[in-house]
């Protein structure tokens, strides 16, 4: 079979076009518009969902919400941006939708805006060089003795690649080896119990359709995945909130609700996002978790790699007094000179930790313990992420994360660190700091009032398979009782975590099994990612950077941190100079060899 390739032209593969991709479009539009771009390229765009969507917001419905405001989401650069090439600004999400900026839009808003600029940015290019468009997955990588490599794809001619992206983003995961016995347990629990179902995955979210409204279903994971389950068994079967004259907020049952429950590890819902007073481009601006303190740490240690807990996290929670004490009013200045005090240092710790369910009699009294916690919540995010405290507190690791990232990056963290703040800091900054629209946890108080929604247990709740009745069971050893709820059916609420060992993707299998590609670990603490270096380009078996191969995106997740978030507009977007970057240096390889050619000599 021969491969489409372009002559004398230089040929980019992009393979997967959603967000990520759509960042490299973004780039090679910039240089397009500017008339900076190489003649004599030829692009290819690999992607089985194409139009710029990307397989996560496709078809997906109404009832789902972006947890981002709709003003702080874009696609193109803007004169923040630095290091990236030209700046051609273009409109943010609220700008294309004309919506109110601080708007939580359906992400199915999300997905038109981003095929919208996919679209937008084909056409410009296409006026510039050849650009072919591919509706089908690649399936292989093979290195090509010229330097360059072959993209095997699903169907058609392989395409010879001298420039390659891989912007692939979530993966689909081989069960692991709990899921797997969760399943085949089900299985069988199905003779004893017609109702018996486990979802190991939980989208599209149009398969818990299957469910029957007579069953009780298990929600393990209370996280922003648990929101959209919860939506889709309520208002996605013809429930309906309203409020009442005395503002508050109601559900009305259609019927075809089944019984929800929902546990976590912890048992304890995520915070509320509060009401954005900082406008599209307001932002924290570090005073104590600065790029300085952290080469200050490291110097101190006498190494790169530095403690999260004893060397940062002082440096966070500083951050986090500076900020209460401004939403109170009080003064800031002795925050240098002296530090915070003791009962503010315990104040920011509190909001990372959780309750125990041997502080708690029995579950009535732990489920009052979260609703009213949930009630604090939702009133302390209405005062707003600048004058609440607490909300401006947990909003500063938001604005602080590029700092996060230049800490943690790179295996910035000693081994057992690592290991700690993947296990313990992650789940409570994404449960205090990423949480839901503050609509969302209006939505469970009113479904937990109409009997809808309900906890299945507290801190540490276990889950128990019971073969004689068929069903799963909840166990939460509180100090006085033990408290146990039976579901017949059991969704895991999660996004599945970037595994190049467990991914499903042919393309990842052949690549690893070719050697092009490995997986990240630090000192045995492997989460999964691709090992990149510090410009995207993957690390082979070898540990060789592949120089003419980027990855961006959530397949790096572990050498890179945070990964899937989308650009945020005026704020030097790290997507966007990651894209720029890696764009700059195909456009600098590109011009170098054409001026190579042109000044070979004709033998």
């Amino acid at each position: 079979m021969f491969s489409i390739n372009a002559g004398g032209n230089s040929s980019i593969v992009i393979v997967g076009v959603g967000p990520r991709g759509l960042g490299i479009l973004e780039r090679l539009h910039a240089h397009c518009l500017s008339g900076t771009l190489p003649e004599n390229l030829v692009l290819h765009l690999v992607d089985p969902v194409g139009g710029g969507a990307g397989a996560v917001w496709a078809e997906q419905p109404d009832y789902l919400l972006s947890n981002t405001v709709a003003g702080q989401v874009t696609i193109f650069a803007d004169r923040t941006v630095k290091n990236a090439g030209p700046i051609l600004v273009g409109p943010t999400l609220a700008q294309w939708a004309n919506v109110d900026p601080n708007t939580y839009l359906p992400r199915t808003m999300l997905g038109r805006y981003m095929r919208f600029a996919y679209r937008y940015f084909v056409d410009m290019l296409s006026a510039s060089i050849t650009v072919h468009e591919h509706r089908c997955s690649a399936v292989a990588v093979k290195r090509l003795s010229s330097g360059g490599y072959e993209v095997k794809l699903e169907r058609g001619a392989p395409l010879s690649a001298d420039y390659l992206f891989l912007c692939t983003g979530h993966g689909h995961n081989r069960l692991d080896e709990r899921e797997q016995t969760t399943l085949d347990w089900a299985a069988k629990a199905v003779e004893r119990n017609p109702l018996a179902r486990y979802f190991p995955r939980c989208y599209p979210v149009q398969m818990l359709d299957a469910i029957e409204s007579h069953a009780r279903v298990a929600v393990r994971g209370m996280g922003l995945s648990a929101n959209d389950i919860v939506a889709a068994l309520t208002t996605g079967r013809g429930g309906a909130f309203f409020r009442t004259k005395h503002g508050q907020l109601r559900y009305v049952v259609s019927g075809r609700e089944p019984a929800i429950y929902v546990f976590s590890r912890t048992s304890i819902p995520f915070s509320a996002r509060a009401i954005n007073q900082k406008g599209v481009d307001g932002q924290h601006q570090a005073v104590f978790f600065t790029r300085e303190a952290v080469d200050h740490a490291r110097e101190r240690c006498g190494q790169r790699q530095i403690d999260f807990r004893r060397d940062l996290l002082p440096l966070l929670i500083r951050e986090m007094v500076l900020v209460m004490r401004g939403a109170r009013g009080e003064e800031t200045a002795s925050l240098i000179a002296n530090g915070p005090r003791a009962d503010e240092v315990a104040a920011v710790k509190q909001l990372f930790e959780t309750p125990h369910a041997d502080e708690f009699n029995d579950m009535e009294a732990y489920s009052a313990h979260v609703i009213r916690s949930m009630q604090e919540d939702l009133a302390a995010a209405l005062r707003g992420n600048i004058d609440d405290p607490i909300k401006a507190a947990t909003d500063v690791i938001r604005d602080v994360r590029d700092n996060l990232r230049y800490a943690i990056e790179q295996s910035g963290l000693t081994p057992a660190s690592y290991r700690e703040f993947l296990s313990q800091f992650i789940p409570a900054m994404n449960r205090i700091a990423v949480g839901p629209p503050m609509s969302r946890v209006e939505e469970w108080c009113a479904l937990m009032d109409a009997g809808v929604l309900q906890l299945a247990g507290g801190p540490g709740a276990a889950l128990v398979f019971d073969d004689t009745t068929g069903c799963f069971t909840i166990h939460t050893r509180f100090k006085r009782s033990e408290y146990i709820v039976a579901a017949d059916v059991l969704v895991d609420a999660r996004i599945e975590p970037a595994s190049i060992t467990l991914d499903e993707s042919p393309l990842l299998r052949s690549m690893c099994g070719a050697g092009l590609i490995r997986a990240y670990s630090n000192g045995g603490i492997a989460p999964g990612g691709i090992d990149i270096d510090e410009n995207n380009h993957p690390l082979d078996a070898n540990g060789t950077p592949l120089r003419n191969i980027w990855v961006l995106g959530n397949p790096t997740e572990g050498a890179n941190f945070y990964t899937y978030i989308l650009p945020r507009p005026m704020v030097n977007s790290r997507f966007i100079q990651d894209a720029g970057r890696a764009v700059v240096q195909v456009l600098d390889s590109v011009r170098a060899k054409h001026s190579a050619q042109a000044t070979s000599p004709v033998l």
